[in-house]
């Protein structure tokens, strides 16, 4: 039986260090019937030339040319162009093994899965590791109970998670555009997770691999970019989008767990970027609506250990705190970063809207009827619960 066209698709920016041995190690596949698509995102170190070059000597090489947007973005324009029933990505700066779309591509046509999802090696320095995380298994989603287990197993963090990265896997071409589509070509950091997302959401039977073939290269820039205030903001955002997915597909994802894998992962990035410019990690709880508060003058109701977050949380995020309120304003001997006034302050102030910052729903609904009682509008007024990092 003659092999299926595969399309191999490298998003290409400013990789001109890396990018020929990048493909090298994609031509050298021992499976035969591959088309690759390159793709020069705005390059400007010459990688674009790099790809002319290798498109004018190997006709199964398509180069292309786009201004900068992004990695969505370019590897949508290579989706968009690819011609193989068989889906691939490679980035640039990386290598993989010259049996790995023979071994993944021998996985999906015997168990007829729509995606198949190995293990891989870090290199740093030289130095290889194998992330082990696979075992060789074969999963049949039946039903959303089936659906919404396989999830947590495979989603969240544990022994049995699926590795972000989209170039670990091989796909059937029908399934990952139809994932993909879901994702904004805007979103430029931890796109891949949402893609796995949503994979797990609609996929009817995957498998996974003991074996690694991927060869993930680990650069300086690479890690020093994580740990920094504007990471954490991009973690933030992150986990809004997944909200965002999760909220409208509560019958596969487990919202418990959602919030205790969120929690761990906005926790992790907000202690690394701690250590890394050496400011004490000042919260644990957040408040989740933040986006709505940019460009406002908020007022906090409520000088606990939820307000004292909620203050650091508003401050770091550039989001001008008035001050805060709390009944107890003139008995409290707990330090608290701004001025603490009661309640009735809030009628002369400058504001635009007053949180409520109180973990408990029936205490925080007692407190909103308190502000309204003293002319403050309803719609001014705004609660959710507490999310605990």
């Amino acid at each position: 039986m003659s092999e299926r066209l595969l399309t191999i698709i490298i998003p290409v920016y400013n990789a001109s260090t890396y990018l020929d041995r990048c493909i090298e190690s994609v031509l050298q596949q021992t499976y035969q019937n591959i088309e690759v698509i390159l793709v020069d995102d705005g390059s400007t170190d010459g990688s674009g030339d790099i790809c002319d070059q290798y498109s004018y000597n190997d006709k199964r090489i398509k180069a292309f040319h786009t201004e900068n947007g992004g990695s969505v973005r370019a590897r949508k324009y290579g989706l968009n162009r690819a011609n193989g029933e068989y889906i691939g990505f490679v980035d640039a700066d990386d290598y993989i093994s010259s049996d790995m779309y023979e071994k993944l591509s021998l996985i999906l046509e015997s168990s007829d899965a729509e995606f198949v999802a190995s293990n891989y090696f870090e290199v740093r320095d030289g130095s290889l590791k194998k992330i082990a995380a696979l075992k060789y298994e074969q999963i049949v989603i039946r039903d959303n109970i089936a659906r919404k287990q396989e999830f947590s197993n495979r989603y969240f963090d544990g022994p049995h998670m699926i590795p972000y990265g989209l170039v670990l896997k091989l796909f059937r071409r029908e399934f990952i555009m139809d994932c993909f589509s879901y994702v904004s070509e805007e979103q430029q950091y931890g796109e891949d997770s949402l893609v796995l997302m949503w994979m797990l959401i609609k996929t009817r039977k995957f498998v996974t691999t003991s074996d690694a073939f991927y060869y993930y290269r680990i650069l300086d820039n690479s890690l020093s970019h994580f740990n920094t205030s504007e990471t954490f903001e991009k973690e933030f955002k992150l986990s809004k989008c997944r909200q965002s997915i999760a909220e409208s597909n509560k019958d596969v994802i487990d919202e418990k767990e959602f919030w205790k894998f969120t929690g761990k992962k906005l926790h992790s990035s907000y202690e690394a970027r701690a250590r890394v410019e050496q400011v004490p990690i000042k919260y644990h709880y957040y408040y989740e609506n933040i986006n709505a508060l940019y460009g406002k003058k908020v007022i906090i109701y409520g000088a606990g250990n939820v307000g004292y977050d909620y203050f650091h949380q508003l401050k770091e995020s550039d989001i001008e705190v008035v001050f805060a309120v709390d009944l107890k304003a003139e008995s409290r001997k707990i330090p608290f970063p701004c001025d603490v006034f009661e309640p009735w302050r809030i009628i002369d102030a400058q504001y635009d809207v007053v949180v409520i910052a109180i973990w408990n729903k029936d205490i925080a609904n007692k407190a909103k009827q308190q502000m309204i009682a003293l002319g403050i509008p309803e719609e001014n007024i705004l609660w959710a619960e507490p999310k605990l990092l």
